[in-house]
C-alpha cells in the first residue's frame, strides 16, 4: 500500500479539503523515501494523541535558504505553506490572531508536531489561490510574532506531504475517530465555503475565526 500524499490526491482527483488530512492507514515500512534534493528538505511530524490514535508522516519542504528572496520564489510551487517552529507558548488563537489579516483567503490549517522540536510546532496551511499564498510568504516570512517575541516567523512552501501511518493503540474507540462536522465552539457545521478551519496538534477541528476568540490557553474540546 503506498503512502498518502498531497501529489497523490492531486494525481487521484481528491477533494482539495484532502489534501493535509491522512485518508488511510500505511504501514511505515511501505512509506517512499523522499528523493534526495539540493532545493528540499523533508521533516518528519505527527499530530494526535499518542496514548490514543496518532498520525505521523513526512513534509517535504522548498529549502528557505535558497529561496530567501521574494523575487526568487520556487517555479513548480503551490498554495501550500509550512509556518515551521512556532514557540509553544503562542497558542492556536495566537497565531490565528496574527495571521488575522490572511484569514480570509486561508481555507484549512493543520498543527503538527516535528520530531526533535519538543518546544516548537509547524503549522501546515492552504490557501485559496498561488496569488494569497505568495502574499502570505511575502508578508509574514521573517517577521516577529510580536514585538515581544525574538522568534521570528519562518515560512516554507510544501512540496509534499506524505503520511506515513496511522496508529491506533488498545484503548481507542473507533466511534471517536469520527471527526465531527460541527465546529466545538459555536456549534456551526465545519465550511470551508464559509470559513477556515483549523485543526489542533490534538486532532479536534474548529473555525479559525472561532478559535482566534478563544481565552482559554486549553483546548475547547
Amino acid at each position: 500500500m503506498s503512502t498518502t500524499s498531497t501529489s497523490d490526491s492531486a494525481a487521484t482527483g481528491s477533494t482539495p479539503e484532502d489534501v493535509l488530512r491522512p485518508s488511510t492507514a500505511v504501514d511505515p515500512g511501505d512509506m517512499s523515501e523522499p528523493s534526495g534534493s539540493d532545493v528540499t528538505q523533508s521533516l518528519a511530524f505527527s499530530s494526535g494523541n499518542p496514548g490514543i490514535l496518532e498520525t505521523r508522516g513526512v513534509m517535504i519542504l522548498y529549502r528557505d535558504d535558497i529561496f530567501s528572496s521574494t523575487s526568487q520564489l520556487p517555479v513548480d510551487r503551490k498554495p501550500y505553506l509550512c509556518v515551521l517552529a512556532v514557540p509553544n507558548h503562542l497558542k492556536p488563537q495566537n497565531f490565528c490572531q496574527f495571521c488575522d489579516s490572511f484569514i480570509q483567503h486561508i481555507l484549512e490549517m493543520r498543527l503538527v508536531r516535528n520530531d526533535g522540536m519538543g518546544d516548537q510546532y509547524s503549522v501546515l496551511i492552504r490557501l485559496d489561490n498561488q496569488n494569497s499564498a505568495d502574499d502570505f510568504y511575502k508578508h509574514f516570512n521573517g517577521r516577529r510574532f510580536s514585538s515581544q517575541e525574538e522568534e521570528v516567523c519562518r515560512v516554507l512552501f510544501i512540496v509534499d506531504v506524505q503520511y506515513a501511518a496511522l496508529i491506533e493503540h488498545a484503548q481507542f474507540s473507533s466511534a471517536s475517530s469520527m471527526e465531527e462536522p460541527y465546529c466545538p465552539v459555536c456549534l456551526e457545521r465545519l465550511d470551508q465555503d464559509m470559513s477556515g478551519i483549523l485543526t489542533t496538534i490534538c486532532n479536534h477541528s474548529f473555525h479559525c475565526s472561532c478559535i482566534s476568540k478563544w481565552t482559554d490557553s486549553s483546548c475547547p474540546v
